[in-house]
């Protein structure tokens, strides 16, 4: 007699729902990575356009960015009406900021010395990064 070479309907289930599981678990570090490494790229690219507005200080004579919940624009010089730059943030990725007496930007002198120093905080997806300007115009990620 010829052994049952056939899948029960129990193991067939049992099967399914561990690949379930295991794709479920593996959708949900993904979008955690990428949400994560979003918010992190927003965050580098900030500090890089703080650099190019303390470039064009030095060129124009002054600069200044202004930061909003959404987006960030440069102005060069510091007292343009329009903007030179002008960037939004993707969805889900908000920006927030202390940078003392309730300012919400930070102009810099030819000098390219920022008058204020502060914090910037760009967060999403339960990640936050901080982005630091001291008074010597230094700029870091923590």
């Amino acid at each position: 007699m010829r052994g049952n070479r056939a899948f029960s309907m129990v193991e067939l289930a049992v099967v399914l729902s561990i690949v379930a599981l295991l794709l479920g678990l593996g959708v949900w570090r993904f979008y955690s990575w990428y949400g994560g490494s979003k918010v992190r790229s927003v965050a580098e690219k900030l500090v890089m356009d703080i650099e190019y507005a303390m470039s064009k200080a030095l060129q124009e004579g002054s600069s200044k960015i202004s930061f909003y919940s959404s987006e960030y624009r440069i102005y060069a010089p510091a007292a343009a009406v329009t903007p030179l730059k002008r960037v939004t943030l993707p969805s889900g990725v908000g920006l927030a900021w202390s940078l003392g007496s309730g300012a919400s930007e930070i102009v810099f002198s030819r000098s390219t010395l920022p008058n204020r120093q502060g914090t910037i905080t760009v967060s999403g997806y339960n990640r936050s990064y901080s982005v630091v300007v001291n008074m010597a115009g230094r700029i870091r990620i923590e």
